[in-house]
């Protein structure tokens, strides 16, 4: 993609996040792959000349993708019998919207059940569920 970000300008959002992120020196590659991450260096290769690659160093790495889906790291946490649910482009290309919406979703679900969970596990404990402020 040329630039991150573009369905947010008939919003006007765009203008008011590019600023954040050039303000917290966040540097933006654009058109670029990743191809291997390991700790605190990525390789990268521009999706126009793929077989050149060159190494970053980052604190945190935010991938935007552009509309293809990445699901290794889905199927691998399948296979270990990890809880875990694709979301996003990871299911088909999406927007940002569609995908911060089943982002929310997702949240919602664990959410309910980590409350739900929190309740089975008080009710089989020894710990008071009420708290008595005179006592």
């Amino acid at each position: 993609m040329a630039d991150v970000g573009m369905e947010t300008v008939p919003e006007v959002y765009f203008h008011w996040i590019m600023t954040y992120l050039h303000e917290a020196k966040v540097e933006i590659l654009t058109s670029h792959r990743v191809k291997h991450i390991n700790g605190r260096t990525a390789e990268i290769a521009n999706v126009y000349e793929p077989a050149g690659t060159r190494r970053i160093d980052a604190d945190l790495f935010v991938m935007a993708t552009a509309r293809s889906s990445e699901t290794e790291i889905y199927h691998l946490l399948r296979q270990r019998s990890a809880s875990v649910e694709a979301i996003g482009c990871a299911v088909a290309p999406r927007s940002v919207y569609e995908a911060t919406l089943e982002g929310h979703r997702a949240a919602r679900r664990l959410g309910a059940s980590q409350w739900a969970r929190i309740g089975r596990d008080m009710a089989q404990s020894h710990v008071p569920q009420y708290y008595n402020a005179s006592s």
